[in-house]
């Protein structure tokens, strides 16, 4: 089977794509990737087994911007798609998240090979525009308009041939957007890249003293991480040494955490350790008591699901959530911890003190819960599943 995946980001690196890339390998699949070239990179490169195609250079900026624009009628997407189609005679092209699905659609007319169309939707796209902030002028009117994008969204399931979503809660939005529709699940769950190497002395030693309430992952505003450090003013009185850690972030969103919790007079129990590498990140929730996912609902949160959760849990860690749907659905399915109040900081602090009178049953059902549901070995199995019956049908 000859497979394509269309990315609108620099490749490698994503940890998504990656983890599919190693499967499909695996059984055998040629696989090819296009991916956009702002830095002026080799155009071919060999990675993990397959083929990374990358955008034309340029040494204009202005030409390198419009190149690499990831909008459904970019020429320069268009004919690379249709080349990637016709050089690699694809069978199957899968299209990661929304704004290049048409872009595949119209480069597939072109080609005129009976080539699968899969719509991997990682996220709800148009969700995130609703809480962007800072958007500029032509990001408001087009590039990042919600109405539009939910339009294009609609459009765009429509011309697929199979819809991947992550989470349950997707799945049933899109069948409600067009129940004729082939719609899996093939969540965000780590594989042994990501916890076979999760232990080290110096940064354990680093944490050893603390009771350490981690987060993994981007900060932002539907993250809630303000509840978690409102809720150490209450946890500080009760708990020893008790620390919220942040392991990501920006500079700027860094130094804004850290005023939210100076203001409030909690920044000695604030540890934030900035961005580390991907290779690192195990080693660092393995200094967890409990892991965390705080995150704000909304239509974004609603639908989607962190792949945090999940690499709590295949370490064996006590979750706290918010009662955003997914988040709350696994964790109550599974018993792996408890659900809080969104934006509740009582409710929280609540929370953690009942985690930790049942802290061991709590860790017992997070490792259980990866090793029986929510690992990539079973993702991979139902990934592998649908690809093979889809290319029976070209």
């Amino acid at each position: 089977m000859r497979v394509g995946i269309v990315w609108q980001s620099e490749y490698p690196w994503d940890v998504r794509i990656d983890k599919m890339v190693r499967s499909m390998i695996k059984q055998g699949y040629d696989v090819s990737i296009l991916a956009t070239n702002k830095f002026n990179k080799d155009e071919h490169e060999k990675y993990l087994g397959a083929d990374v195609i990358r955008l034309p250079k340029s040494s204009s900026r202005l030409k390198n911007k419009l190149i690499n624009l990831p909008l459904f009628f970019n020429p320069y997407y268009i004919t690379r798609i249709k080349k990637l189609i016709d050089d690699k005679n694809l069978d199957i092209l899968i299209v990661r998240d929304l704004p290049l699905m048409l872009a595949g659609k119209y480069a597939i007319k072109l080609s005129k090979r009976k080539v699968k169309l899969v719509f991997d939707m990682a996220e709800d796209y148009p969700a995130t525009f609703k809480v962007m902030e800072n958007k500029s002028l032509v990001e408001k009117v087009i590039l990042k308009n919600y109405k539009l994008a939910r339009i294009l969204e609609k459009g765009s399931i429509n011309i697929s041939d199979m819809i991947i979503t992550v989470v349950e809660e997707s799945a049933e939005r899109v069948k409600r957007i067009n129940e004729s529709k082939k719609v899996i699940v093939i969540s965000n769950t780590p594989d042994e890249s990501f916890y076979n190497d999760n232990m080290s002395i110096d940064i354990m030693n680093k944490f050893s003293n603390n009771f350490n309430i981690v987060y993994e992952g981007n900060f932002g505003k539907k993250r809630g991480l303000e509840t978690s450090i409102d809720a150490l003013q209450i946890l500080n009185k009760k708990i020893n040494n008790v620390k919220v850690v942040l392991v990501g972030g920006k500079e700027e969103e860094i130094d804004y955490i850290k005023k939210y919790a100076e203001k409030i007079g909690v920044i000695d129990n604030l540890i934030c350790t900035g961005k580390v590498p991907y290779s690192d990140l195990a080693k660092y929730v393995n200094v967890a008591d409990i892991g965390m996912v705080p995150h704000l609902k909304c239509d974004h949160t609603e639908t989607t699901i962190p792949n945090k959760l999940f690499d709590y849990m295949c370490l064996g860690k006590p979750v706290l959530v918010s009662d955003v749907a997914p988040l709350k659905r696994i964790v109550e399915e599974t018993n792996s911890g408890k659900v809080f109040n969104w934006s509740d900081c009582n409710d929280f602090a609540e929370k953690v003190i009942e985690i930790i009178e049942n802290k061991e049953e709590y860790s017992k059902n997070s490792i259980k819960a990866f090793e029986e549901k929510y690992s990539w070995k079973h993702d991979e199995k139902v990934l592998i599943k649908e690809l093979e019956e889809l290319y029976k049908n070209i």
